[in-house]
């Protein structure tokens, strides 16, 4: 769950809650966990990636002003409106009307 620029985890059954982590941003606008623990979220300033136990995300896609640009250095336009896990190292991402199929390294 996001609230605002923090990432809190609730337990499946609903009886704790505890912050994974704060963002150095406003506010975290799209979310995904991957099953290793993997969190992708995108905060207005690229597309990140936290690794479960990391303290340092890593910037997957920067922003682009002037559209979506595919291939080996892609960029977003905007801010993603979803993003979902598809499976191991590969994120879906719904931007500027495009659904786009991110393979991660």
């Amino acid at each position: 769950m996001s609230d605002g620029n923090t990432v809190r985890k609730i337990a499946a059954d609903g009886s704790s809650v505890t912050t994974s982590f704060t963002v150095n941003a406003t506010r975290i606008l799209a979310l995904a966990v991957d099953a290793a623990g993997t969190l992708y979220y995108d905060d207005g300033a690229g597309l990140w990636m936290l690794s479960a136990g990391a303290t340092t995300s890593t910037l997957l896609i920067p922003p682009s002003g002037t559209g979506n640009v595919l291939g080996a250095s892609p960029k977003l336009y905007q801010v993603p409106d979803s993003i979902a896990v598809l499976g191991p190292k590969q994120l879906v991402i719904i931007s500027f009307g495009q659904v786009l199929v991110a393979t991660l390294p």
